[in-house]
């Protein structure tokens, strides 16, 4: 990791949402997180169907966005290599990055949109978990990762 980049990461949350914690921990915990992602992002896939207002055109990319998503998320496992996890995570974020902007602006209900930030909250923390640079303000304000794994728990 260069130092900028690690400078950079510093200034975050989600670093501080690691801290204290061994190198084992913090890979144990990305995988609890990515299962708490797919989680999230499949309980979301049938609230879509039920809001109103959203085209069908976008409804259908944004559901096979969060398909790929999961699919995607419940192959990080605790054997994975960290190459492979930083490979899988790159597309998670990729996937719900995209389906985030055909979503914004759109009416959606307070809890989709809870569980949203939640996932806009966490995936920054595992792509820092597992090595990957963070750009500076990538993580929303108002949700820890704590909160935001409680809420995608729930879901």
């Amino acid at each position: 990791m260069k130092r900028r980049t690690l400078i950079a990461a510093c200034a975050l949350t989600p670093l501080a949402a690691c801290a204290g914690l061994t190198e084992q921990q913090i890979a144990s915990r990305a995988v609890q997180d990515m299962q708490l992602v797919a989680n999230g992002l499949n309980a979301a896939i049938p609230e879509l169907a039920t809001v109103t207002g959203i085209p069908v055109a976008t409804l259908t990319n944004v559901s096979a966005l969060f398909g790929k998503a999961v699919a995607a998320a419940q192959g990080v496992s605790a054997s994975i290599t960290a190459t492979a996890a930083q490979s899988v995570v790159t597309q998670v974020v990729t996937y719900f990055n995209e389906a985030a902007t055909m979503l914004s602006g759109l009416p959606l209900p307070p809890a989709f949109s809870t569980t949203l930030t939640a996932l806009k909250v966490l995936l920054p923390v595992v792509e820092v978990a597992v090595g990957l640079p963070v750009p500076v303000g990538a993580a929303p304000g108002g949700m820890t990762p704590d909160q935001a794994r409680a809420v995608l728990a729930a879901v």
